[in-house]
């Protein structure tokens, strides 16, 4: 018998099966790194455990996105990136170290986000947490967004300017004109300035901060 599966029904298959690795990873993060400190783009540090479940989803959701990035596809890899993230920073991809061992082309990209585990010393570690960037837990997708949104504000008082019928239809002459009237006078404003299911948790272990 062939079963036919529709696009519909395999897009909520894939959806469930991407919430229930997220979950996984949750679980892992408040397991192995419940005392790790958060620092959050708006402001605030926070250990993991005293996070809200859904700030904690979405910083787990903004890694795995960061290591798919990579194009990491095995689940413990995945899980591994986003361990780092918590227990190191969420910029540890920016440390020299790091970089040199992420692009690595001698080896698959699910096999160098396992040899950064191995190959990083504690005093690295240390190194990386001192130069720890919050704003890392903005996607840049999202950063290009919001600057977009703050130019289009700062955009706004030009384009009323440009749209007050007073500057098209108030020239120099008919100033002039109504300046001669004795008894009238004019107002000018000033201008506005401008899956792995069987996901071994022990293999995503890193060190951690004592």
């Amino acid at each position: 018998m062939r079963l036919n599966v529709r696009r519909e029904q395999m897009d909520v298959m894939a959806a469930v099966s991407e919430a229930n690795f997220e979950r996984e990873v949750v679980r892992h993060v408040l397991s192995n790194y419940s005392e790790s400190i958060v620092r959050l783009p708006e402001g605030g540090e926070f250990a993991v455990h005293d996070l809200s479940e859904e700030t904690l989803e979405r910083l787990v959701r903004i890694g795995i996105v960061k290591a798919r990035r990579f194009e990491l596809t095995r689940q413990s890899s995945i899980a591994g990136f986003v361990a780092m993230m918590f227990s190191g920073a969420p910029n540890f991809d920016k440390n020299r170290i790091c970089e040199v061992l992420l692009t690595d082309e001698e080896k698959t990209p699910d096999d160098r986000v396992d040899e950064i585990a191995n190959v990083l010393s504690e005093k690295n570690w240390e190194t990386i947490r001192s130069d720890y960037d919050p704003q890392a837990w903005i996607l840049p997708d999202e950063s290009e967004t919001e600057s977009a949104t703050a130019d289009e504000t700062a955009a706004a008082p030009e384009s009323s300017k440009a749209s007050d019928p007073m500057a098209k239809t108030v020239t120099g002459k008919t100033l002039a004109r109504l300046a001669k009237k004795p008894k009238e006078t004019v107002d000018v404003q000033p201008q506005v300035s401008a899956a792995d299911r069987d996901m071994d948790v022990n293999t995503v272990k890193i060190d951690r901060e004592k």
